[in-house]
């Protein structure tokens, strides 16, 4: 039978896990072992994402680089949870939580371990899956969290990310996650369209929060009005371990905050978020729109689920971030977020939301839980 995976964007060792009470059971040192190899761009020092408009032909231009063939084997680190319930149907299916830019594998729960996350369990996908009867493996991506942080330019693309997280899938189809094969994975974002592209079978559905293929118009000043400059330079203490000056973090906190946050949100949330702010780099940022591309092999079924607010891939016009506009997602089947679908052209079934009075962060919003049911509803849809 083939394994199915989850992905929306470790392994058991209970013994060094926790227990959160009626909560899930994790392990919180996973790590693992990745060997890739990937053909990433030899991307100009010049080019930013502020060179390109909407009507380039973006996947011409990214082609038209020189490319490097990189390889190597890194470190993983994760945390694996086994749901607090039993739903025998559902131990099969592992939902591979992967997290976007600036961020580590606690964004899928509250900023913290699942059940110590900010407000409880209030911001914790985790926690809601687990009661829901899934099993989950969150992954701090390569050149984030406590990965391995390797070259920022050669290789922190896209390209190598998806690589290495068709690794940590092949992981769990072959039984290393979890102590059992998993037969169904799901996913999500930038990194996930990506891993499509390249391995359209790897993962039987994706749910992809913050993510239109307009992201185009809002990145570039996203970067600038967030202030990312070398991390050694924005905090000295923070980022003292981090001296590749390639790997850039943000700088201003009224910038950082509108970049993720805008509508119903805590302010203590958007505070912690900034506190605990990881890095992004130089060519992650520049090899953006190499995840923004369709992925016609992919036949599985998708969801898009976006804030309505969302000023990274619902910006209107270039300068929305710089200005403070929030973002504009729009309605209907011509929405930003409906346009998804012509990223997986072929999937079997696609669905699209927007939620209220929320931002890119759909899971550190009040809007939180009603995110969470969403997704899960449309997984129990899809027969899981």
């Amino acid at each position: 039978m083939r394994a199915k995976i989850l992905l929306h964007l470790g392994w058991l060792v209970l013994a060094h896990g926790s227990s959160n009470g009626n909560g899930p059971r994790c392990d919180e040192n996973v790590t693992l072992s990745i060997s890739a190899s990937a053909i990433n761009l030899d991307i100009p020092s010049t080019f930013s994402l502020s060179t390109l408009n909407v009507e380039d032909n973006i996947e011409g231009l990214l082609k038209s680089f020189p490319t490097t063939t990189v390889t190597g084997t890194y470190t993983i680190a994760g945390r694996y949870c086994e749901p607090a319930n039993s739903i025998a149907s559902r131990s099969i299916t592992l939902q591979v939580l992967v997290h976007g830019i600036t961020f580590d594998r606690n964004y899928w729960s509250g900023e913290g371990a699942p059940g110590q996350g900010l407000n409880g369990t209030s911001y914790s996908w985790i926690d809601y899956a687990s009661e829901q009867g899934y099993p989950t493996l969150s992954v701090d991506r390569i050149c984030n969290g406590q990965s391995s942080k390797p070259n920022g330019l050669l290789v922190c693309q896209v390209p190598f990310n998806a690589e290495v997280l068709h690794g940590v899938v092949e992981a769990a189809r072959n039984g290393s996650v979890g102590g059992r094969p998993f037969e169904k994975h799901s996913e999500g974002s930038l990194i996930g369209n990506s891993l499509s592209q390249q391995y359209p079978d790897d993962v039987d559905t994706y749910i992809q929060t913050g993510y239109t293929p307009f992201l185009i118009l809002g990145g570039p000043g996203l970067v600038v009005a967030g202030g990312y400059i070398p991390a050694l330079l924005a905090d000295p203490v923070k980022f003292a371990d981090v001296t590749d000056i390639t790997y850039l973090a943000g700088t201003s906190v009224s910038g950082v905050e509108a970049n993720f946050f805008a509508g119903q949100y805590s302010r203590q949330v958007a505070d912690f978020a900034y506190d605990h702010r990881g890095t992004a780099t130089t060519r992650e940022i520049a090899s953006i729109p190499l995840g923004e591309l369709p992925a016609p092999g992919f036949k599985g079924a998708a969801l898009a689920m976006n804030g309505e607010r969302d000023q990274a891939f619902c910006a209107r016009l270039p300068t929305d971030p710089l200005i403070g506009y929030r973002g504009d997602c729009g309605e209907g089947d011509l929405s930003y977020t409906a346009l998804a679908k012509t990223l997986f052209p072929n999937a079997a079934h696609f669905e699209y939301v927007n939620l209220n009075d929320t931002c890119h962060n759909v899971g550190l919003h009040y809007t939180a839980q009603k995110s969470f049911k969403i997704a899960h509803e449309f997984l129990a849809a899809q027969g899981y």
